[in-house]
């Protein structure tokens, strides 16, 4: 029987689950960037 951890087989729903993470990370990062140079700071939406 393969050992899941020792091939990479990883659940489809964990890996979609850290696209949505880091793609909303990218997004809030892009949105501060935009709106910290013109002296708008949101620190509690925009984290």
């Amino acid at each position: 029987m393969p050992d899941g951890p020792a091939i990479g087989l990883v659940r489809p729903y964990l890996i979609a689950h850290e696209r949505r993470t880091e793609r909303e990370r990218r997004h809030r990062r892009r949105i501060r960037l935009v709106l910290v140079p013109q002296g708008i700071d949101l620190p509690e939406v925009v984290a």
